[in-house]
């Protein structure tokens, strides 16, 4: 008997060519002249016109029988495939194994698809989690949260105020006959003194590069686990055949 990951992977293309045959045959019955002959026989009366006598024929060149029986082909082996993958399904099952322990037994298959999908998408959202700001060392800030999740860096950065003051400079003396020249600068005095301490609810680094790791051993062992589960076999039970014939002939 076949395996369950034997039918998923040709049920793509049986799907695909049932689509583009019922398609065709779409195109086909638009036209009623595939369906539709003649014989058109000319004979005339008189003998000295026989020679005109003529024959033109359009043969038939398909049937709706022919054309269903044809479409049919297609539809029961995509119909009994999808059958048999379905009752497959509803029996395939595998136990989640993440590192070296069994987090759940018996997960069926499609839920082991939902989780691998689903943890795609959260590790996404991990990814994008803003982390502690490098050269920083930072401590648990007890006054800000009880839960340990705010932290404050250890050292408060520092930082001055600062004002222009006026320097007078004599560039040349006075003398008798000149009174001195003076230039002016300014030079900036510390004024005032700034202490800002940090907070951060951030999480480090490492914090973040563990969660990724930890997400992506639940995506493979889902993985792993469908691959598992898609080793059951499929039956070859039977069902579209019943179903078209009731269309097609009633019975």
């Amino acid at each position: 008997m076949a395996k369950l990951h034997e039918g998923l992977a040709i049920h793509k293309d049986r799907s695909a060519v049932a689509k583009k045959v019922i398609d065709e045959a779409r195109g086909v019955f638009k036209s009623a002249a595939h369906f539709a002959g003649f014989v058109k026989r000319a004979s005339y009366y008189k003998d000295e016109d026989k020679r005109f006598d003529a024959v033109e024929e359009k043969r038939v060149s398909e049937t709706v029988p022919s054309k269903l029986d044809y479409v049919n082909t297609h539809m029961r082996a995509m119909l009994d495939l999808d059958y048999q993958i379905e009752r497959a399904n509803s029996f395939a099952a595998a136990d989640l194994v993440v590192g070296d322990s069994i987090t759940v037994s018996g997960v069926p298959v499609g839920f082991l698809l939902t989780i691998e999908a689903k943890f795609k998408e959260y590790r996404a959202m991990i990814d994008m989690i803003p982390t502690h700001a490098p050269g920083i060392e930072w401590v648990v800030d007890p006054d800000q949260s009880t839960k340990g999740d705010i932290l404050k860096a250890k050292n408060d950065q520092r930082s001055f105020l600062t004002k222009k003051t006026p320097v007078y400079n004599v560039v040349v003396p006075a003398t008798p006959e000149h009174p001195a020249q003076v230039k002016e600068s300014h030079d900036d005095v510390r004024v005032a003194e700034v202490t800002t301490t940090v907070y951060t609810s951030t999480i480090s680094p490492a914090q973040k590069s563990d969660m990724l790791a930890r997400c992506d051993a639940v995506i493979q062992a889902a993985k792993r686990a469908r691959q598992r589960a898609n080793d059951t076999e499929i039956s070859e039970d039977r069902i579209a055949q019943p179903l078209l014939d009731y269309i097609v002939h009633g019975s």
